[in-house]
């Protein structure tokens, strides 16, 4: 997966530069197969908003980082039509804090907004309770599908997600909007 900046995600691109070197090394990876959900530069000012931190105070602390990131990403591809209505994923975080919790909805909107067309709404629950929305779908990165199709490794596929997902207590209390040491 290409490291490089993209419009509305500048902070994002800065997190991976400052977390350890092993997370660009892992999305680096020509042969890479994993679903990422990238907060995109909105989902980390609420963020900072919310914590009451700087960015360069979020930058600073590489271990916080690294974790937050890998709780992003899955070692799997997997699409959104791929989805059930409640799982259970492990991201590449580490034991019980490193779940996700998915849920799925297809439900039948009003007129007003989509003319009665059905709406596919995805949402992640993460162990901190925190809740996010995936807000654009699919992105797919790597490999082409003709690629895919015979059988080259490589390939990843992007969530855009409207919230940074924050794993368990562990590196943070948010009883009190704050950093742990």
């Amino acid at each position: 997966m290409p490291l490089k900046r993209t419009k509305g995600f500048g902070h994002l691109l800065e997190a991976v530069l400052a977390a350890d070197a092993s997370i660009v090394e892992t999305l680096s990876k020509p042969d890479l197969v994993a679903t990422v959900f990238a907060p995109d530069d909105y989902a980390f000012r609420v963020l900072l908003k919310d914590l009451k931190l700087t960015k360069k105070e979020l930058l600073a602390n590489k271990d916080l980082l690294t974790a937050v990131l890998s709780y992003h990403v899955i070692g799997a591809k997997v699409m959104k039509k791929d989805l059930k209505d409640v799982q259970v994923v492990q991201t590449l975080l580490p034991g019980n804090a490193g779940e996700l919790k998915i849920t799925t909805k297809t439900w039948r909107a009003g007129r007003q907004h989509t003319g009665h067309r059905k709406v596919y709404d995805v949402r992640l629950e993460t162990t901190s309770g925190r809740k996010s929305v995936v807000t654009a779908a699919d992105i797919t990165v790597g490999r082409t599908a003709a690629e895919v199709a015979i059988g080259k490794k490589g390939a990843a596929v992007i969530h855009v997600v409207d919230r940074v997902l924050i794993p368990g207590d562990k590196f943070f209390n948010w009883s009190t909007w704050s950093t742990k040491p």
